[in-house]
């Protein structure tokens, strides 16, 4: 936990609480899955509602990025996911980027959601809904 809470509190806008990172560890519907070379370089934290995956937090640490980390922990946390859906910063391209090529398409907008930025939401289905 407190090699996640590192990069998340590094990278990650807006940061959460320790109460919202320890509530995610805890939890019965929450998946982790970290990126381990001998330090813990990357993770995603995975929400479990009903049927659907909700893609809570994504970061991979910038000495480390560009290697493919970010895809394989995302692959891992959405597999056999038939719905998933995440919010990204309207302002991070990389993350974008990411999520396109992994599956997800851009369904909507959520105007203001980061203060001055938007958040573009985007869904990723695999099975027929």
């Amino acid at each position: 936990m407190d090699a996640v809470t590192r990069i998340m509190r590094r990278y990650v806008v807006p940061i959460w609480t320790s109460e919202q990172i320890r509530s995610s560890f805890a939890s019965e519907y929450t998946d982790i899955y970290v990126w381990d070379d001998g330090e813990v370089r990357g993770y995603v934290i995975a929400e479990n509602v009903l049927d659907e995956r909700c893609i809570a937090s994504v970061a991979v640490d910038e000495n480390v990025r560009n290697r493919g980390i970010g895809r394989a922990l995302l692959e891992a946390a959405l597999a056999g996911a038939g719905y998933a859906y995440l919010e990204v910063n309207e302002n991070n391209a990389p993350a974008i980027a990411l999520y396109g090529a992994c599956g997800f398409i851009a369904e909507g907008v959520r105007k203001g959601y980061y203060g001055d930025a938007s958040a573009i939401v985007m869904t990723r289905r695999t099975v027929s809904q």
